[in-house]
């Protein structure tokens, strides 16, 4: 991402993701029921916007850190605004679980993950097993399929990305379904996508 100053502009965190309109700056106040951020803008003006991520965030639900939101544009909507990133410790991380799905699969789909290359095609939010959508769905008439779960890692100790931040019954499920792949002789993937920059590992 860019440089930023002490206090920050609107246009910080420009040019660090693809936004369609530059997020914005404010201050995390509290998050209420896992699905609302109370944060309050420059000027003070306070503002609830859309959490995305339903796991605990654990360590990074610090009051007055530096957080991004994203302009949904619509006014209609309940909560216009979602909460993108937060600054801990001189570190953005990612809390909105949509983006590492959609930056996975660009990534595998220009071939920069060597490991799920050289499949035909690539489908999103496939329904399969009980009640369940996998992430991404690769598939090719010569190698079969592959399923890919992706899961986004908040959570860090020093220099080590942690995962899970909190018991998940939904991820417990969704490793338990991969499993059932796999020993059905499919292919199965839990990929983990490390959502803040200030570490070097990932446990």
């Amino acid at each position: 991402g860019a440089e930023t100053n002490q206090e920050g502009t609107e246009s910080d965190y420009a040019g660090a993701v693809e936004f369609d309109a530059d997020p914005l700056l404010a201050r995390f106040v509290a998050r209420r029921k896992r699905f609302f951020a109370d944060v309050e803008l420059i000027d003070g003006t306070p503002l609830t916007a859309h959490c995305a991520n339903t796991g605990s965030l654990l360590g990074c639900l610090v009051p007055g850190s530096r957080v991004w939101l994203r302009d949904s544009g619509n006014a209609a909507r309940q909560l216009r605004f979602t909460w993108q990133a937060i600054e801990i410790d001189g570190a953005r991380v990612n809390v909105d679980t949509s983006l590492p799905n959609r930056v996975v699969a660009e990534a595998v789909a220009a071939g920069l993950v060597p490991e799920l290359a050289g499949y035909a095609t690539l489908r999103r939010e496939v329904a399969y097993g009980k009640n369940s959508r996998i992430d991404l769905l690769l598939e090719d008439p010569r190698r079969g399929s592959c399923h890919v779960e992706v899961k986004s890692t908040t959570l860090a100790e020093g220099d080590c990305a942690l995962f899970p931040d909190a018991v998940t019954e939904r991820g417990t499920k969704h490793l338990a379904e991969l499993a059932r792949l796999a020993r059905a002789g499919q292919r199965a993937v839990q990929f983990f996508f490390v959502s803040r920059g200030d570490v070097e590992s990932f446990e």
